[in-house]
């Protein structure tokens, strides 16, 4: 397995890190999923071809089933066509759900203990 590489995603300047089909690295900087809230700066190459990388998030490895749940919640919950106690209810549960992934450890590596005091960037997984 080759070294694991430290990428700047920033500017798109990954395209030009010769990343391969199912090769992970990580980031310069720290990503917060949208759906559970874990945090990682780790990634891996989806597909070469379309040059679309993926965040591996560390939530969604650990309570895959619990994951997929909440994120059709969430996505649930951007359909606005609901009546509004019905959104208060699932913003509730999304909440509820949301703290059974705080014991999970942040995914970061290779960047130092820095990034705690710095903000860290939402993505969907």
């Amino acid at each position: 397995m080759s070294e694991i590489k430290l990428v700047d995603m920033e500017d798109d300047k990954w395209r030009d890190a010769g990343l391969e089909k199912g090769e992970h690295w990580r980031t310069m900087k720290v990503y917060k999923c949208h759906i559970c809230g874990c945090l990682t700066n780790h990634f891996w190459m989806f597909s070469p071809s379309w040059r679309a990388p993926r965040v591996f998030c560390p939530g969604r490895t650990s309570k895959q089933n619990l994951h997929d749940l909440l994120q059709e919640k969430v996505d649930n919950l951007s359909e606005r066509k609901h009546p509004r106690s019905y959104l208060e209810d699932l913003k509730n549960e999304i909440e509820e759900i949301r703290k059974q992934f705080r014991d999970i450890p942040s995914d970061v590596e290779m960047i130092g203990d820095d990034w705690k005091n710095q903000q860290c960037f939402s993505y969907w997984p």
